[in-house]
């Protein structure tokens, strides 16, 4: 797309690529929350969803400064592609929400068998996030300043369309809510199977001594209607 644009040479994109490898960024000792195989997840989960949200954001951004609407037009659906640079964007928009979704149903699955453990390593992700490029590319202070100023990408734009829709596909109704269950979790008693718990979306965890047959059975919908009339015991 720059080359075809002539917005950059071929020469200054090798340059440009030969100055990212000279740097180097490693999970464990760039951020916080991901020495386990759980806490990657956690990460890759919130960075996937952030990725797609700037891809998109730009993309739009795009088609604003050209005057089209912000979805494609007749002519673009007949064609099956958005015209120039955003018709980029939206591809690889398209595979970064396709990458979140594989690691939300990992989150998922590590929420249901190992609830304490997985609430820990999403609040430390949480709490730390950055994204990988801020230590990549050679610009990457300038790339942040650029994105706040331009409106692209803020601090409240992360919580309001990053952090907050992760955080209500998980079954909180915002971080506070994370905040609570990872403080109630240390109260409960050891031992507790996933048939025996559930976290409301304020963060409440709701107990049972008697299992849940739905989860026994592996019928997750059938699951969240008892989770949901649950009683605490």
């Amino acid at each position: 797309m720059l080359l075809h644009s002539e917005r950059r040479t071929a020469e200054q994109l090798r340059k440009y690529r030969d100055e990212v490898l000279t740097h180097k960024w490693t999970m464990r000792e760039n951020h916080p929350g991901m020495e386990t195989p759980l806490g990657v997840a956690c990460y890759a989960m919130l960075q996937e969803r952030a990725t797609y949200f700037n891809y998109d954001e730009m993309r739009k951004r795009i088609r604003s400064e050209y005057g089209l609407p912000e979805n494609a037009t007749p002519a673009e659906r007949t064609r099956g592609t958005q015209i120039g640079a955003a018709g980029a964007f939206k591809t690889v928009a398209t595979d970064e929400i396709a990458h979140h979704g594989v690691f939300l149903e990992l989150v998922r699955i590590y929420m249901r068998y190992l609830p304490y453990e997985t609430l820990d390593a999403l609040l430390k992700v949480f709490n730390g996030f950055t994204m990988p490029a801020l230590y990549l590319i050679p610009n990457g202070s300038e790339l942040a300043a650029a994105m706040e100023r331009t409106l692209l990408h803020t601090p409240r734009k992360q919580i309001k369309m990053v952090n907050n829709p992760v955080l209500d596909a998980l079954g909180f109704e915002r971080k506070r809510a994370l905040e609570r269950a990872v403080q109630e979790a240390k109260m409960l008693p050891a031992g507790l199977g996933p048939e025996h718990i559930a976290i409301s979306r304020t963060g409440e965890f709701i107990l049972s001594m008697h299992p849940d047959p739905a989860l026994e059975q592996g019928d997750p919908l059938l699951a969240k209607i008892n989770r949901e009339d649950m009683p605490a015991d």
